[in-house]
């Protein structure tokens, strides 16, 4: 039995479970933005674009690929999109007549700013989209998205205020990533911070690799191979501990290489688990570990293998984590059927 007759079922549950109950389709306001959580009676729309740059990575990496929500999900990008380049969080009102939750709806005006988060997973989600469907319109918006950054010598600012936005403005330590994913800003970039990634980063730094800073780290040296060759190796000692493998099997799709594949052949058994154990119905919060999570590769270990929050009771989640996973892993392996372990 191959990868695609082995989890084919599962991916097509996840995905009609998906499009059904946590998006609505369309490129008006309000659609095509993915909820990260909801229940039978509230939804939420929480870090709508983070979870858009998954969303995007997913419709890129699929086997058959569906145009037309591809263009819905890039237009609501631009829709939330200045001509600058800055956007906001989401657009979202309502949902199927469910008690909807969105920072857009939120009257604190700072969370629906951008922030580093949301620009680092939404150009992971761009780059794959620009690998795998035809066009340059994934380009343009990583160009406009980091140019916005790098005119204010690496500020996230929000254009109205003429401020810093509250939540995760300051994009110094990423500005070499992100001038490798556009060219034309490198020489914004400060040597400080390319000589601080290119040989501190890659080391785990204890207290300061807190699960959002390391995961900020691993997406954007995924997207941008921010390490060379070296990329994946480096990938794989920062995030084993949590087992976000998700990361450097990103790096090794978009930047391919032997090497890259013969290191991340070594965690197959690990990434067939994880999706072996995904449930057939779809993560929830009483989902055996490490499904019980809204994102699994967002998360930390110690939340994996324990209880959700309180807040998280009772909600089911996109699965967006795991239709990646399962794209990725099938990619791999098709690549690499005759020549290695995958």
């Amino acid at each position: 039995m191959n990868i695609s007759d082995k989890y084919s079922d599962k991916y097509k549950v996840y995905r009609k479970r998906f499009l059904e109950d946590f998006i609505l389709p369309g490129a008006e306001n309000g659609r095509s933005i993915p909820a990260n959580q909801r229940n039978d009676t509230e939804i939420h729309f929480g870090d709508a674009t983070l979870y858009l740059g998954w969303y995007l990575a997913v419709l890129a990496t699929e086997k058959d690929l569906d145009y037309k929500r591809i263009d819905d999900a890039l237009l609501s990008l631009e829709r939330l999109m200045q001509p600058c380049g800055y956007f906001i969080r989401d657009d979202v009102t309502e949902f199927k007549g469910l008690k909807t939750y969105s920072d857009f709806l939120s009257p604190n005006i700072h969370l629906k700013e951008e922030s580093q988060d949301q620009t680092i997973h939404l150009l992971m989600g761009l780059m794959l989209m620009h690998r795998f469907t035809p066009g340059l319109r994934a380009r343009y918006l990583m160009a406009r998205i980091v140019g916005w950054i790098a005119k204010n010598r690496w500020i996230i600012r929000n254009p109205e205020t003429g401020k810093a936005v509250a939540r995760g403005p300051y994009a110094h330590a990423f500005s070499y990533p992100m001038s490798l994913i556009c060219p034309k800003v490198k020489k914004k970039v400060w040597w400080i911070f390319k000589f601080i990634w290119k040989h501190i980063m890659h080391y785990f730094i204890p207290r300061i690799y807190t699960a959002t800073n390391l995961h900020l780290v691993s997406t954007i040296a995924a997207a941008s191979n921010g390490w060379g060759d070296k990329t994946v190796k480096y990938l794989l000692k920062l995030v084993d501990r949590n087992s976000w493998y998700m990361y450097p099997m990103i790096n090794a799709v978009l930047y391919p290489s032997w090497k890259k594949d013969v290191e991340l052949s070594r965690w197959e058994y690990d990434i067939c688990e994880m999706l072996y154990r995904a449930p057939e119905e779809g993560p929830n919060y009483h989902s055996l570990s490490p499904w019980r999570v809204a994102h699994l590769f967002l998360t930390e270990i110690e939340r994996q293998e324990g209880t959700g929050p309180p807040w998280a009771e009772g909600m089911r989640f996109s699965g967006l984590d795991f239709m990646l996973l399962h794209n990725l892993y099938l990619k791999l392996k098709e690549k690499n059927n005759e020549c290695y372990p995958w």
